[in-house]
């Protein structure tokens, strides 16, 4: 292949095999898209690779800790979605620069490495359709560097679970896109997401359906959120109440003439088009919602799994002790 070549495309061929190591490793590529094959593997990386003329001699490092690895700081994107790998790259551990990593697709079965949260260029990473296992601590811990993190699917893989802790929460504050439908046996509600000020403020879409999900819904759930448009929790075995909004009464909202002055409903999920809460155990009263959250609309799947039609709150196929409540 051409030194000069950075963009290149093989997507949805019959190659099979591993990815070779001078594919990841070319100084110039910046865009490999390899979906849609028969791919096993990723070759190993850990061989020395000669650059700029430098020659790495592996006899006379024997005070080093491991051999001299070149990194690949031009690769942007890298689709190796929809193959036949049945287990985590770690190869890719070494390869540097990437801000869009799709996995997905796969017949993955192992844990999800530590390293992957340690990628602060990643931006979009998609390992949902696979049979991934081990807790989202593992690598989304406290300590992780996903700053730019925008876009995150996990849905499909049975064996994650949660918790999402409240140190991984507040470091995503780019996040736009949380998919962990699917999982089936995440645990609690992760708590973390109803802290105001602390919670994922640029999330527009979460989406964890069937996901085993108990518990209750932080109270301030909404306004932790600010920019929700979608939230699917359906078919998982969550209880208590959908959360409010708020009315502040008269007298601590109007000042002088407070006796005369109107209570005022504050808003909290402004943005809100899609409330999907079917098949839990739900009680209360139904709160009050954006006037935009009246229209039905058939949804379609977007590429990263989020109905983009609006629709009302479904409460279909409820339980017949939420049944009484949400009509």
């Amino acid at each position: 292949l051409s030194p000069n070549l950075r963009y290149l495309s093989l997507a949805h061929n019959k190659v099979e095999g591993v990815v070779p190591a001078g594919l990841l490793t070319s100084k110039n590529m910046d865009t490999l898209l390899l979906q849609g094959n028969l791919l096993t593997g990723v070759a190993s990386l850990l061989a020395p690779v000669v650059s700029d003329g430098n020659e790495t001699d592996a006899a006379s490092s024997e005070n080093e800790e491991e051999t001299s690895v070149s990194f690949v700081t031009t690769l942007d994107v890298l689709d190796l979605s929809d193959n036949v790998f049945t287990a985590f790259p770690h190869e890719l551990e070494v390869v540097g620069g990437l801000s869009v990593l799709y996995l997905h697709g796969n017949s993955m079965t192992s844990v999800i490495p530590p390293w992957l949260g340690q990628r602060d260029t990643l931006k979009h990473l998609r390992l949902d359709g696979n049979s991934l296992t081990g807790s989202l601590a593992i690598w989304l811990s406290d300590t992780h560097r996903l700053l730019d993190l925008q876009k995150l699917r996990l849905d499909g893989n049975a064996g994650v679970t949660g918790p999402l802790t409240a140190g991984a929460v507040r470091t995503l504050a780019k996040l736009t896109t949380l998919n962990v439908s699917d999982v089936q046996k995440f645990g609690a509600f992760p708590s973390s997401l109803g802290q105001k000020g602390a919670s994922l403020t640029s999330l527009t879409s979460l989406s964890m359906r069937n996901s085993g999900l108990s518990g209750t819904l932080p109270p301030d759930l909404f306004e932790a959120l600010p920019l929700l448009q979608t939230l699917d929790l359906r078919d998982n075995l969550l209880t208590g109440l959908v959360p409010a909004n708020e009315v502040i009464p008269a007298v601590l909202d109007a000042g002088d003439g407070a006796a005369n002055a109107p209570s005022r409903l504050r808003i909290a999920h402004q943005n809100l088009q899609q409330l999907l809460l079917a098949n839990n155990s739900f009680g209360g009263v139904l709160p009050h919602l954006p006037a935009h959250l009246v229209t039905i609309a058939s949804g379609r799947h977007d590429a990263f799994g989020v109905e983009s039609a609006r629709a009302a709150v479904d409460l279909r196929d409820a339980s017949d002790e939420t049944r009484g409540f949400f009509t």
